[in-house]
């Protein structure tokens, strides 16, 4: 079932339930009718629970796999590509930005996500980037864009005056084991203690962060095969001491996986290990 124009009908009842939450009280005072008071107080309800069942069907139709078509800021239209995937709580997003030089730039992102009124509000808990061949680890934020939802098309509202664009993906087949996946264990080359990231699908779809402390960063999106026990790697970025690698999404790559339950074990074309469970 879809849901056309329904952020702007959300506002409109929540509105309407805002004013009528706060005309309540009066009908008690203004009416000596206990009936009176009782059907208004009935109206408010049933008004509260329509803005609580359309706030579901907006977190409903957000999960699952959406495809960036289109980045425009204040000053520009930007060449882009990219994947959000909304797992029940979840998100994980990669994009790939190319300049008009064909210089690319990449962000990577996991963290978790909750709809309020007409607002997505991500929890970013990892970021991963290079930017203008500058690479680095952004520390821990949040970002709560306005949203319009039409169908299959979703568009992201940033205060900055900046949009995304997206529509969503049909998954390729179904996921036996799909859903948030949390670092356990890594075993990176030469690497640290302080690792940790944040495996998200949904449908047919990844997107994979990690990072080891602030000397080191992956980002992969694309299709996990659960069958084949592969992840099929559209867009990807890394960087370690500084040291940035971009893919642009016709060079793809293939990453196997492991499945010993609860334990999925990833091992990329870095020579790391990693487990994941949910």
């Amino acid at each position: 079932m879809k849901y056309q124009n329904t952020t702007s009908s959300l506002i409109h009842l929540q509105s309407t339930h805002s004013v009528l939450a706060n005309f309540v009280p009066l009908l008690y005072k203004q009416h000596t009718s206990t009936k009176t008071g009782f059907r208004a107080l009935c109206l408010n309800l049933v008004l509260v629970a329509c803005c609580m069942h359309i706030q579901n069907a907006i977190a409903n139709e957000l999960e699952g796999a959406w495809e960036l078509d289109a980045y425009q800021t204040a000053d520009e239209n930007i060449k882009v590509t990219g994947l959000l995937v909304l797992q029940e709580k979840n998100f994980g997003m990669i994009y790939l930005i190319e300049s008009e030089n064909g210089n690319l730039s990449a962000r990577s992102h996991t963290g978790e996500y909750h709809v309020k009124d007409d607002q997505l509000f991500f929890d970013v808990q990892l970021w991963v980037e290079e930017v203008d061949k500058v690479a680095r680890i952004i520390p821990a934020t949040k970002v709560g864009p306005h949203i319009e939802l039409n169908g299959e098309e979703l568009v992201l509202r940033f205060d900055s005056g900046s949009s995304q664009t997206l529509s969503k993906l049909s998954p390729r087949d179904s996921m036996k084991d799909g859903g948030d996946w949390q670092l356990k264990n890594i075993n990176i080359m030469n690497g640290s203690d302080s690792a940790k990231g944040s495996l998200v699908t949904a449908g047919s779809h990844f997107v994979l962060v990690y990072l080891d402390g602030e000397r080191a960063g992956w980002g992969y999106g694309g299709l996990y095969d659960h069958q084949q026990r592969k992840l099929e790697v559209n867009w990807n970025q890394s960087f370690k001491n500084g040291k940035g690698s971009i893919t642009s999404k016709q060079e793809k790559a293939v990453i196997s996986t492991e499945y010993a339950e609860p334990v999925l074990i990833v091992r990329d074309s870095d020579g790391n290990k990693l487990e994941f469970t949910q």
